[in-house]
């Protein structure tokens, strides 16, 4: 399983993401690492871990210490996604509920943030 942020805007405003990508490392050493190849945006790994408990934790820290940044980055408009990653390899790991308890879907939401899971 592997989880991450994704911050996508339109091309127009890619520089001004870039700057916000910048701030975010003087809050958190290398959490921002550049533009993705793609060009409108770029990601941030939360967790590579097994346990879906950890990414969890992962989630609401990253939005707590970065809420500032993602207000910013909705207001330009941008798309803010958590995309969570299951591998065919993680199926027989993993539990087959993903709980979502209120803490984190309350952190999701007040910072406009969407919930993706990708099940490969």
């Amino acid at each position: 399983m592997y989880t991450i942020i994704r911050f996508i805007v339109d091309k127009d405003k890619i520089l001004l993401l870039d700057q916000i990508g910048l701030s975010m490392n003087k809050l958190k050493d290398n959490v921002y690492s550049g533009i993705r190849r793609a060009g409108d945006g770029f990601t941030c790994e939360l967790s590579s871990d097994l346990d879906w408990d950890l990414h969890r934790k992962s989630i609401i820290e990253f939005l707590k210490i970065f809420f500032h940044q993602v207000a910013e980055i909705n207001q330009l408009p941008g798309a803010v996604t958590v995309d969570v990653a299951i591998e065919p390899e993680d199926i027989q790991n993993i539990p087959k509920v993903l709980h979502c308890d209120l803490e984190l879907l309350s952190m999701l939401v007040s910072c406009g943030v969407k919930l993706e899971l990708s099940i490969y």
